[in-house]
């Protein structure tokens, strides 16, 4: 017959004294085994924490991946970071200074529904600074980002037209978004009605608190003339308009090869 198990008191030398089974030899009911109680629950308690742990980061890195799937960032700019934006002029510091703030400062501006409008020639980094602000914020604080094209954009609201879907629906859609980045305002004249979508567009996210960043080839003064004083001055409100006045990256980086 096996030997029969005794209740005995035992010694922790973290937690003193404890009630445990002992064969008569003294040794552990269960060889190997940590039997002070208290030892038990701190461990239970540090693998369930750590249990948890990995769940919540299983799932934070899922709900990333779907914000990223979701956001339209186009490839050429999925790794685009503030960092990693070449400035070497002082125009071109503060341009990223600015962007690099307003990302920081992304809880308070989401509140308020702080914006920005990066115009200027084409090639000068402003769709590189807005992915990247776009980039920081969706990792950092997961908020949801939409990109698109004023033609892209536009082309999702008129789908909608002929019994395929419900325009309402559609704008409502684009105010979702914490964050809303509009591409190449201006690039052609739109009809009438295109503008007045785009206008209905911004002014919806405008009156609910919804960040956007405009992004134009044109110039401040002509970009003002485009969206109207109205909306221009509605911007002006929530964030700085930056102006990239300087020469094209692209134009360099190919006369770098001639």
């Amino acid at each position: 017959m096996a030997p029969a198990v005794e209740l005995c008191t035992c010694a922790c030398e973290r937690h003193g004294p404890y009630q445990a089974y002992r064969f008569p030899n003294g040794e552990p009911a269960s060889p190997g085994v940590n039997d002070c109680p208290k030892c038990v629950d701190e461990m239970t308690e540090r693998y369930g924490a750590e249990n948890r742990r990995r769940a919540a980061a299983a799932l934070e890195k899922k709900k990333l991946q779907k914000i990223l799937d979701i956001a339209s960032i186009p490839p050429r700019f999925a790794d685009r970071t503030i960092g990693n934006y070449k400035a070497t002029t002082t125009e071109q510091r503060v341009a990223r200074s600015v962007c690099q703030g307003f990302a920081e400062s992304w809880e308070a501006q989401s509140v308020r529904g702080g914006s920005l409008v990066l115009t200027g020639g084409p090639g000068t980094g402003k769709t590189h600074l807005a992915c990247a602000i776009a980039n920081q914020i969706m990792v950092n604080h997961l908020a949801t980002v939409a990109f698109g094209t004023v033609a892209s954009i536009l082309r999702t609201v008129k789908a909608t037209y002929g019994g395929k879907g419900d325009e309402n629906k559609a704008l409502h859609d684009l105010r979702r978004p914490d964050l809303l980045i509009i591409d190449e305002i201006g690039v052609q004249n739109g009809s009438d009605h295109e503008l007045t979508l785009l206008f209905e567009i911004i002014n919806e996210r405008y009156q609910h608190l919804r960040s956007m960043i405009l992004i134009s080839n044109l110039d401040a003064a002509e970009l003002e003339k485009f969206l109207g004083q109205r909306v221009a001055d509605r911007f002006r409100e929530v964030g700085p308009v930056l102006s990239f006045n300087w020469t094209s990256y692209r134009g360099q980086q190919q006369q770098a090869l001639v």
